[in-house]
């Protein structure tokens, strides 16, 4: 009897989901990438003010990341056990991921194809071991796209809408970049229905109160949270952040001729920092002061013009005041774009193409992929051998049948579409596309790869079923 349940659970996608995640937990262990390692940014994370409300509200960080590295220092000395807390983390993110496209989709094979490819992301990959928020927001971020998921195949209980406000919120209170799941949940939500509807016609609410309900589980904490920091710190916003690095990117536009074109009020914070470039360049000679709208001249800039020109600028005139600094350099970088819109806008559109060209990159470097798109090609090629090898009538047939992953096809696309679009989106606004931001954007790309080899394979044993 046991032998025989074992087997039933053998021939059971959950098996192998979980034999690979046992199988990556002992490579990466075995290859040392589960030794925490420190970044420049992991002090931020470290000597963040948990006992102080205020001082927590004020900082530069939001509390998701620090109070995640407080709960794993305790469990070992050192941080040592952040790089497999993380792991852990990532593996029940993609586990959600997997049971939310087996509601959606009802194949527990698809849900396994379009889930196994996530286990091994670029993210994983480069960022579980670093003390930073990377791998921990990207592997809440499918988690809440899997509990979207669930939620839009219209059987669930009401207890998983707070689930994925709840997910949502601690998901851009890691990382602030991931605010745009926000505005993603009622978007693709309302997308996924659309078309489940479609396809597979069924009762359930209206898509209008439903993309309604979305938002609310998105908005209602975000807004609570930011008028919680307004009442004590006085800066409705997520974070006294954003402003840095937007006006580190705009930033390069500004020279001595636009300051006049600027709002009285920050002409002083332009003037201090023209003059502030200028001390700095003569000793970092491999950076320029001249205005450019090259792009790999601004993201070289990006560093030096946030922490060595704008941010010490800000502080020579309003000292410390972090959320008034930030408050301030927003306003100076809306004000460079009012002043040159044109620059600005060629920015958006180079940093998307760059942003493409890296996240495209950075997938066809990882080795799984690889091989999975060699894969796939060598699938396909056998399927059309044989399809036009055939007989007439087995010809006929292939090109006849309708293609029953339309639309698990098209709804993990769209998945993947709409959350690199945003990520990217949000990231050009305010910063250059790097790397590690583009490989969280594309995390989901990956899915698509294993359902068309799922696709193909299936093609391939139903010609060989009819053969037979």
């Amino acid at each position: 009897m046991a032998a025989k349940s074992f087997l039933r659970w053998v021939r059971h996608p959950s098996f192998w989901l979980v034999a690979q995640g046992i199988a990556l937990a002992i490579f990466l262990t075995a290859a040392s990438q589960l030794h925490p390692h420190g970044t420049p940014d992991t002090s931020s994370y470290q000597r963040f003010p948990l006992d102080s409300l205020h001082a927590a509200l004020e900082h530069s960080r939001t509390f998701g990341y620090p109070i995640f590295l407080r709960l794993a220092g305790s469990l070992a000395d050192h941080s040592a056990a952040v790089p497999g807390c993380q792991l852990a983390i990532h593996f029940g993110a993609i586990w959600v991921f997997y049971l939310g496209v087996c509601r959606l989709l009802d194949s527990r094979w698809l849900a396994f194809a379009a889930a196994s490819p996530l286990l091994y992301s670029n993210i994983l990959f480069g960022y579980v071991n670093n003390l930073i928020a990377d791998s921990l927001a990207s592997s809440i971020s499918v988690a809440t796209v899997g509990v979207l998921l669930w939620l839009v195949s219209g059987r669930c209980s009401s207890w998983l809408w707070l689930v994925l406000s709840a997910a949502c919120f601690a998901t851009y209170q890691v990382r602030p970049a991931y605010l745009f799941l926000v505005f993603l949940l009622p978007i693709l939500g309302s997308g996924l229905y659309w078309m489940r509807a479609r396809e597979l016609p069924h009762g359930g609410i209206e898509i209008h109160w439903l993309g309604s309900k979305l938002a609310a589980c998105g908005l209602v904490p975000l807004l609570a949270y930011c008028a919680v920091r307004w009442w004590l710190v006085g800066h409705f916003a997520l974070v006294s952040f954003g402003g840095n690095n937007f006006v580190g990117t705009v930033g390069v536009f500004l020279n001595q001729d636009m300051v006049s074109e600027l709002p009285p009020d920050l002409q002083r914070l332009a003037e201090t920092a023209i003059e502030t470039r200028k001390k700095a360049v003569a000793r970092h000679p491999e950076y320029s002061d001249e205005p450019t709208l090259q792009y790999m001249e601004i993201e070289n800039r990006f560093d030096f013009n946030t922490w060595v020109v704008f941010v010490p600028s800000a502080q020579r005139l309003y000292g410390n005041d972090q959320p008034r600094i930030n408050a301030e350099l927003r306003r100076l970088a809306v004000a460079i774009i009012v002043a040159r819109p044109g620059y600005y806008l060629a920015w958006l559109g180079k940093a998307a193409w760059r942003g493409i060209c890296v996240a495209l990159l950075d997938l066809a470097q990882n080795p799984i992929y690889l091989g999975g798109l060699v894969g796939l090609l060598a699938l396909h090629g056998c399927v059309v051998v044989r399809t036009v090898g055939g007989p007439p009538e087995t010809r006929l047939e292939d090109r006849a049948e309708p293609s029953a992953l339309r639309f698990p096809f098209n709804a993990i696309l769209l998945v993947a579409l709409v959350f690199a679009g945003m990520k990217l989106l949000l990231i050009i606004i305010t910063t250059p596309p790097l790397g590690r931001f583009m490989d969280a954007g594309a995390v989901f790309f990956p899915a698509l790869l294993g359902i068309g080899l799922f696709d193909r394979w299936s093609r391939l044993r139903n010609m060989r079923l009819r053969k037979v």
